[in-house]
């Protein structure tokens, strides 16, 4: 069984995981209507800081 960090639930790992698989969906998407723009689109600042600390996790 994987241990997981103190203060965590098996569920909060499952949520975080599925919203980490969620987001690099939506970064995909964002990054596939910026190529496909004639203009620049709106900065997704919410998602970029997601994206961001879960990488961070990883370092």
């Amino acid at each position: 069984m994987e241990s997981q960090p103190a203060g965590r639930s098996e569920e909060e790992a499952a949520a975080a995981a599925m919203e980490a698989q969620t987001d690099v969906d939506l970064l995909k998407r964002a990054w596939r209507n910026e190529k496909a723009a004639p203009e620049i689109l709106h900065f997704e600042a919410g998602l970029v800081q997601r994206a961001r600390e879960q990488i961070q996790l990883l370092v």
